[in-house]
This record gives C-alpha cells, structure tokens and sequence, in this order.
C-alpha cells in the first residue's frame, strides 16, 4: 500500500518510478542491520555494527528514520533530473534501480542478515486476536495520503502540473518543487514501507528483497485508475487496485483449462438465462393482449395435468395459478 501510495503521485505527473523494488531492499537491509538481534551476523564495507547498546523502542526508530533519509534521498536525486533537466523518468529511476542494487550488494557482499528482535514487530505490529495491526498503518497513510492530495495547496497543484505543465507554470505554479514534492513524499512512503515489511519478515533483509515489487505498485496504480497521461487519478482508485492485486495474490492457482471451461459454461447459462426471459416476456406479452379477446368470445374448460414446459411454469406462476391442481386454460 505504502509503495503503490508513493508511485500514484509520480504517475500523477506522468512520470513513473522503476527503483521501488531496490528501494525496498536498501530499507530492509538498514532497518535489519538497525534492529538486529545482536551482533550482526554480516557487515557492511567490512564493518560489524553492534546497536544492542540501544534500548529496542529506540532502534526501532532510528531504523525508521534512516529507512526514510536513504530512500528519500535516492528519491529525490531522481526527481532532480526529472525536473530540472527534464530527464524522463523512466532513465532517472531505472539509474536508481542499477546505483542502489549495486551499493548495497557490494557493501553488504550480497549476503542476507538475519533476524530482528522478536520483541520490535509485537510492539509496532502486533496481532490482536489474529487482526493485523499493520492494516492500521495502512489506513494511516491512506488516509494522510487522500488529505494531502485533496485538501491541501501541493495537492491542487500536483493535479495542475500532471494535466499541464505548461499552463500550470505560466499560472505561477513551480513545477520544478511540484515535481521534486511528489519524489520526496514517495521517498517517505517508501521509507515506511520498507520499515514496515522488516518488522513483518522479522528482519532477514538483503539486497536482493523486493524484485519486481515496481511492477506491482505502478500495476495496481493503474488499474485503479490512476492514469499514465497525468491529472487523473483518485486515491480510492489506489486503494482499490492495491486490494485488487492483494486478493489475486491470495488465491490458488487455476488450471488454464479449467477456467476456460468454467467460463464457458457460464457464457452458456447466462445464454439460456437471457433466452428464457426474453420468452416469458414475449409469452407473458402475447396472453396480456390476446386472453381478453379469448375470454369475451370463448368459454374456459378444466382439464387435469401438469405443466412440464418451465416457460409455461413460469408464466403461471407469474399470475399464481396452482400448478398441481386444475389448470384453467383456453
């Protein structure tokens, strides 16, 4: 949530951000090596850091806040050159991506810490009567998210310099602190995110965690309607393809044939579904004017039997006639 949160304003300005996964890494390894279980198992730039000296609560939060320095400031070089030099950001972010994948695999040799004290996550994140608490956070930045979007001054102006720039910046509006607002606030949701996803993994952070996580933030974003052309987009619209590819992820894999089969006989019924309606209907509107007619110029005789024809049932019991008994037709 927090990932697709922070991308959904760069794609606001029609921009787009490829480093997310590798963010998430380089926020994993620091938060781990932060809040460790004793000693670290690995160093980095050949340094054994030792921060068992400092009280939990307080590792948690110098962990938060590094997490939120690093990823902003790779953030923010990102959106310098995007909004300075009008670099497209697909260039500036995937030179993210190879810069921050490339420190820290070589800093830390690649190697996946261990785990964090178990006491941190019960603290941040725990489970009350098997509700995680970490869809608070969520909830949280959902909601600080929509407010800065929708109710403040940057947000009006975010949306101005998504639809036009142009315009925008002959109105007086500064597309370049526009633009670099939009990174530095992803920097911080990325930040928290990765903060977050240590204290759920309990730790265990390498430079290798969060592959291919971009492509599902910038996904989700779109499907929610967040639209690439800029301007456009809601944060419910986030929300919902967020919760989208959230219960994809949750659901057993299908059988292609199954499913094709599945949806085939489901066109089918639905064929005969709509075929029956528009049968009754067309029954229903044949006795409406011609059973008048029949009743003035004809008699009405009993005969026993039962219906069998599931059209005929129905019309029947549309006007309540009882099926079991005598059957008064013309």
């Amino acid at each position: 949530m927090f990932l697709a949160l922070g991308v959904a304003g760069l794609i606001l300005l029609t921009g787009t951000d490829l480093s997310i996964g590798r963010m998430v890494g380089m926020g994993m390894v620091t938060a781990t090596i932060i809040m460790h279980s004793g000693v670290n198992t690995g160093g980095v730039f050949g340094h054994i850091f030792d921060f068992t000296g400092i009280p939990v609560a307080g590792r948690a939060i110098i962990a938060l806040v590094a997490c939120i320095i690093l990823t902003t400031v790779f953030a923010s070089i990102a959106g310098f050159f995007m909004a300075k030099y009008k670099m497209h950001p697909f260039i500036s972010t995937m030179a993210n991506m190879l810069i921050i994948f490339g420190l820290v695999t070589y800093a830390t040799k690649g190697v996946s810490f261990g785990a964090i004290e178990s006491s941190i996550p019960n603290m941040f994140i725990p489970n009350l009567g098997g509700f995680p608490t970490i869809i608070i956070w969520a909830v949280v930045a959902i909601i600080v998210v929509w407010f800065i979007w929708n109710k403040t001054t940057f947000g009006k102006n975010l949306y101005a310099v998504g639809g036009n720039p142009e315009a925008a910046s002959v109105s007086g509006i500064s597309v370049f602190k526009v633009t670099m607002g939009a990174f530095i606030l992803a920097g911080i949701l990325y930040g928290f995110g990765s903060w977050l996803e240590c204290n759920r993994m309990v730790g265990s952070g390498s430079a290798a965690y969060g592959q291919g996580w971009d492509m599902d933030a910038i996904a989700a974003c779109v499907v929610g309607g967040v639209s690439f052309t800029g301007g456009i987009g809601k944060i419910s619209g986030v929300v919902t393809g967020v919760l989208i590819f959230t219960k994809e992820y949750m659901l057993k894999p299908v059988n292609a044939t199954e499913l094709s089969e599945s949806l085939t006989n489901l066109k089918h019924t639905l064929d005969r579904e709509r075929e029956e309606k528009l049968n009754v209907k067309k029954l229903n509107d044949y006795f409406q004017e011609v059973l008048p007619k029949l009743q003035s110029n004809f008699f009405i005789s009993l005969i026993e039997g039962r219906v069998e024809n599931m059209i005929m049932k129905r019309f029947l019991q549309a006007y309540q006639v009882d099926m079991k008994g005598p059957l008064l037709v013309v």
